[in-house]
């Protein structure tokens, strides 16, 4: 469990019984030692009371024999203790059969040299008396053990007390740590934001942070830290603005100038004006490219949105494709029985459409001759998932998380196309992200790369 706030709960939980438990066990022993004392009185007591009653059973056996001790316990009723009196050979007087702990300790107590002497055990009480006119005798009484700890309610009573205690000891500590980590929730919530691209958000009241100067102190850094990024993002996306802007007018210049040369000169054209006119043209594609990464990091690109259908896009771009297929010897296949259903997403046509054609057309870059490129969509409940297939080389394991950073390119795309640009895929997952939608790359079954765009469906 690595939740922080079940751990808190658990832990002031633990807390909570340890301590209930040191504090009976500290209780206990205190009425311990206190009934270790008080039995000491008891007993005695006990010895004192039992000392006059042998020398009173002595005596009155003594002067009037047996008769007189059986109408003594005759007529004491329930108030008369159980009692046995032994004369000195170990005979009960009464013919009585003792216990054989009463027996025992009647041994013990005339074994003794005084002349008067009380011994205690458990339950019985044992004095001998010695009569100055007759022979030692024992009497041995019972006396009922008393429980020192007595219970405060019943065991029917405990068992609802005990687990309602737990119960309550419980939603105390559920609340003490939803007290503690709710602003810690709020603040992971606002981080995962700000990691989501949401520039803007920001820790509105600080007021809820008033119970702790850390949180507090962590909450205002977090502001500080996503204005920070905020801004330098800002900066960097307006750098690549005005940069990008700015080579425009050197590109148009060469263009011209390499233009006028081919309209000046009386012969053949040389084959580097050809190669001229290549370069430019893709360094001007990477330009609009760089503008529209720009764009999208801004936010500016998705001012306007509107209700896009998906199969048609899906169809546009496969037609639009379709010359450049024919001319790799490659098939785009599109699945009409599932595009036919409508898909309806809300966003910046435009965009969705580059998004899309991105990855057809880097399938089809990279897909062999008598092939064939797949265009599926998959409709669920709330997302619709387009889905591009091709049979070319794949990707190794390690670079698929990476197919979608700005100008990365595999070693093998690198040796084979060296005019990309690598901002394909990049822009692919910068347009599918600020529709609210993701973007993965995996290995097809047959060979070769599947490329799986999702994007949420208009309610």
């Amino acid at each position: 469990m690595r939740s922080l706030f079940f751990r808190i709960v658990l832990w002031f939980w633990a807390a909570v019984v340890v301590l209930a438990l040191t504090f009976t066990l500290t209780f206990t022993g205190t009425i311990l030692a206190t009934d270790s004392g008080v039995l000491r009185d008891r007993r005695a007591r006990n010895a004192a009371a039992t000392l006059l009653a042998a020398r009173a059973a002595a005596t009155l056996y003594q002067h009037s024999g047996r008769a007189a001790l059986e109408d003594l316990a005759a007529s004491g009723g329930a108030a008369l203790r159980p009692f046995y009196l032994f004369d000195s050979t170990m005979m009960e007087v009464r013919g009585q059969t003792p216990p054989a702990a009463a027996r025992a300790l009647a041994q013990r107590a005339l074994a003794e040299r005084e002349p008067d002497v009380c011994l205690n055990d458990d339950q019985w009480t044992g004095c001998r008396v010695a009569e100055p006119h007759g022979p030692p005798m024992t009497l041995v009484i019972r006396f009922p053990k008393r429980p020192f700890l007595k219970l405060l309610l019943s065991p029917g009573e405990w068992t609802v007390l005990l687990p309602a205690l737990v119960l309550v000891a419980g939603l105390v500590c559920y609340w003490l740590a939803r007290y503690l980590t709710e602003p810690i929730t709020r603040l992971r919530w606002l981080t995962g934001s700000l990691a989501d691209g949401d520039l803007h958000v920001r820790v509105e009241d600080l007021s809820q942070f008033q119970h702790s100067e850390e949180l507090q102190g962590l909450a205002s850094d977090f502001n500080r830290m996503a204005q920070r990024i905020q801004t330098l993002l800002d900066q960097q996306s307006q750098f690549l603005w005005d940069i990008s802007h700015e080579l425009r007018t050197p590109l148009t210049r060469i263009a011209l100038a390499a233009g006028l040369t081919r309209q000046r000169l009386s012969g053949p054209v040389p084959e580097e004006f050809a190669r001229i006119d290549r370069e430019l043209e893709r360094v001007n594609d990477l330009i609009g490219r760089v503008l529209t990464m720009a764009r999208l990091e801004s936010g500016a690109a998705l001012d306007h949105t509107e209700v896009v259908d998906l199969p048609p896009l899906i169809d546009e771009v496969a037609r639009d494709a379709a010359l450049e297929a024919d001319a790799c010897g490659v098939t785009i296949r599109v699945r009409t029985d599932r595009v036919g259903e409508p898909a309806r997403v809300t966003g910046t046509r435009e965009l969705l459409r580059i998004a899309v054609e991105n990855v057809v057309r880097n399938a089809l870059r990279h897909s062999p001759h008598r092939s064939v490129v797949t265009l599926d969509m998959e409709r669920q409940a709330r997302t619709a998932a387009v889905i591009i297939r091709d049979q070319g080389p794949g990707v190794g394991e390690a670079d698929l998380p990476r197919l979608f950073d700005p100008f990365f390119r595999t070693a093998d795309a690198s040796a084979q196309h060296p005019d990309g640009t690598g901002l394909g895929l990049a822009m692919t997952r910068r347009i599918v992200e600020r529709h609210g939608g993701t973007v993965a790359a995996g290995k097809n079954d047959g060979g070769g790369l599947v490329i799986t765009v999702t994007l949420p469906l208009l309610s």
